[in-house]
Formats: C-alpha cells, sequence, structure tokens
C-alpha cells in the first residue's frame, strides 16, 4: 500500500495555471518511494518521486484531472 500526499495548487495571479506536488510513502511504514511515476495520461505530462518521494509537477491547467502512479 501506498499514500499520495497532495501539497499544494497554486495558482498564478490570472487562476489559469496551478502546479500539484506531494510526497509519496508507503502506508503501513510512512517509508518514502523512491522513483514512482506520477503521471497525467490526459495531458501528458508527469513527474518521478525523488529519492525522499517528493514529486512536483508545474503549469497545469486548473482543472480535474486523473492521475497514475507507475512503479
Amino acid at each position: 500500500m501506498l499514500l499520495i500526499s497532495n501539497r499544494t495548487f497554486a495558482t498564478n495571479p490570472g487562476g489559469l495555471i496551478a502546479s500539484l506536488s506531494g510526497k509519496v510513502t508507503d502506508m503501513k511504514t510512512n517509508e518514502p518511494i523512491p522513483g514512482v511515476y506520477v503521471y497525467m495520461p490526459e495531458l501528458r505530462i508527469g513527474a518521478i518521486s525523488d529519492k525522499d518521494g517528493f514529486y512536483k509537477i508545474e503549469n497545469l491547467p486548473k482543472t480535474k484531472i486523473l492521475v497514475q502512479l507507475v512503479f
């Protein structure tokens, strides 16, 4: 099991661009999981979690979208 914590949706003054960042962790041990691809297939963009489990994806349209995790 794993946990993704979504940190923020920060917008620019016009409110059209957002970012998504967070941390991927194991739910049982709370240890970070590096190397997980956090991917948005509709936008064809993503990011890989770093050694501490953190990821950040910037310049996103402000909308609801499916987020996939690829191990």
